[in-house]
């Protein structure tokens, strides 16, 4: 769950700030670069990334650990049985750091699709919203672009990435799968392989199936109810 939720973080902001960036920047550099980040990121397969990140960051640069939660000798504190979030309850620093510093890598990789896809779905519908009648009305008044773009544009191109959002989190679970066999970390990802490839354990592959389809289902119905919020024109439960 740690690592899900971390690498929708990743996704959500670096997916926001790309798309925006990229339209208002429409055919600029900037829009070119993001349009082939996006594409690298849609294109490479979790597993090919994963062990691509491992060589990079940890054989060449030395930055990053290869695989693991945490250093052998860190004591990491249990609570909820995510190292990074008790690390930080119990403000046990050094084992935040030692915690977080595993986690970025595998959450960055598992992160990088949706970033991809969410930065073009926010591209198209920042842009469609940016010429709609009333975004034009407000330029004729003489508002300042920041106010218009944070205003009157990403409050209404929010609906379609909001749904997209909630999609994100059933396809993160299902990725951790990948990503967390590759860098050896212990968590639901893990343990399904293990269950699958070391005896075909029914009961723990139904389990986890059972639990993942609910955090998805839940995820879904936490993004349907946001939509009143974010859109006032919508009223949950009208009919």
């Amino acid at each position: 769950m740690e690592l899900v939720l971390f690498s929708t973080m990743l996704s959500v902001t670096f997916g926001l700030f790309l798309g925006i960036v990229s339209a208002l920047k429409r055919n600029k550099v900037q829009d070119h670069v993001a349009r082939v980040f996006a594409l690298f990121g849609t294109a490479s397969p979790r597993f090919w990334t994963a062990l691509l990140a491992q060589i990079f960051f940890y054989s060449y640069l030395g930055l990053f650990p290869a695989i693991g939660i945490a250093h052998p000798s860190t004591d990491i504190p249990r609570v909820t049985g995510m190292p990074v979030f008790d690390s930080l309850i119990t403000l046990n620093f050094p084992a935040l750091y030692d915690t977080f510093h595993h986690l970025l890598i595998p959450a960055s990789v598992l992160a990088l699709p949706q970033i991809s896809i969410l930065s073009r779905l926010v591209r198209g519908s920042v842009l469609e919203v940016l010429g709609q009648d009333y975004v034009r009305t407000a330029r004729a008044k003489g508002l300042p672009n920041r106010l218009i773009v944070y205003k009157h544009v990403l409050r209404n191109a929010l609906l379609p990435v909001t749904t997209q959002i909630g999609m994100m989190i059933g396809w993160q679970l299902g990725g951790s799968v990948i990503v967390e066999t590759i860098f050896s970390r212990a968590g639901m990802g893990s343990y399904v392989a293990t269950a699958a490839l070391e005896g075909f354990d029914i009961p723990a592959l139904a389990g986890v199936t059972l639990v993942m389809g609910s955090i998805f289902i839940i995820a879904n119905l936490i993004v349907d109810i946001l939509y009143a919020s974010i859109d006032p024109r919508i009223k949950v439960g009208a009919k």
